[in-house]
């Protein structure tokens, strides 16, 4: 059985980590991690936070992990698209909010940037 190159190398680096005693960092998450929303709320801006990333800038790259990918698929979930939470900006991922993005009348390309954050985290606020 071959092991993928990318997989081979996320668990080389885990092995180096658990070693060194460093902490895990986003460059070794599995694709079998999901992660817990953590919910929060900015009442005077009715934002709503998953505790994974509070700004409203950072775009998550197609196939990468990422924290913001998290919170985001932590924000659509509080609208019912039902992702896995896996830190993982994935086509379903990519799907919900290109959905989300036609639904709220903005530019529907599938990646949470600077329009799409603060209307992401209003929605959700007033969704749950």
């Amino acid at each position: 059985m071959r092991i993928p190159r990318r997989t081979a190398a996320l668990a080389t680096t885990a092995a180096f980590l658990v070693g060194t005693g460093s902490l895990a960092t986003a460059t070794n998450a599995s694709a079998a991690t999901t992660y817990t929303c953590h919910y929060s709320y900015d009442i005077p801006k009715e934002y709503e936070y998953a505790g994974y990333y509070s700004g409203n800038s950072y775009v998550p790259t197609y196939g990468d992990w990422s924290t913001p990918a998290i919170e985001a698929q932590c924000l659509l979930n509080r609208l019912h698209y039902g992702l896995a939470v896996d830190g993982i900006y994935g086509q379903h991922t990519h799907d919900a909010v290109q959905n989300f993005q036609a639904s709220y009348g903005i530019p529907a390309d599938g990646y949470v940037g600077p329009q799409t954050w603060p209307l992401l985290r209003v929605a959700a606020y007033h969704n749950w």
